[in-house]
């Protein structure tokens, strides 16, 4: 491929990139895996892969799924997604919080290179939930470098 194809596909990489860089206007693609790394004030010392006691959330086209353990047992949900105008939105269909299932929450957002933050305050089953998230976007890696003894000989 010559220099100056590989120049105009690099610069078309980067307008598009610049056109989905954050929620409001634009449609982002939140699709791929995601690390939480703030709830709250409390953060999360997150790696660059997953491991034992984090909080990832995986998006595909229209589905999400979130798993991990929060406060020492077992924490997810699944269900569908949608953005539209600013507004990320989850109809959680299962949940390891019965009160959720069945709930769709509406958040609002915003994504600053890999850190997608998104907020939510709503009623479900008559208590109330305040949700502050940070996650940040996982990069795909070899599976040996998923393994604690990758690096091992």
């Amino acid at each position: 491929m010559s220099k100056r194809r590989l120049s105009a596909c690099g610069l078309a990489a980067l307008l598009s990139l610049s056109l989905l860089s954050g929620c409001a206007g634009t449609s982002p693609d939140l699709r791929g895996s995601w690390i939480l790394v703030r709830d709250g004030d409390h953060r999360f010392p997150a790696g660059e892969s997953p491991g034992p006691g984090d909080i990832v959330k995986l998006l595909t086209d229209d589905a999400f799924a979130t798993t991990g353990r929060a406060a020492g047992k077992f924490d997810g949900g699944a269900g569908t997604w949608s953005y539209r105008d600013g507004v990320y939105t989850e109809c959680i269909r299962i949940h390891s919080n019965e009160a959720l299932m069945g709930e769709k929450v509406a958040f609002s957002c915003r994504l600053e290179g890999d850190l997608w933050h998104h907020a939510a305050d709503f009623v479900a089953k008559g208590r109330r939930y305040v949700i502050d998230e940070v996650w940040r976007r996982l990069r795909r890696q070899p599976c040996d470098a998923a393994r604690p003894d990758a690096g091992a000989p």
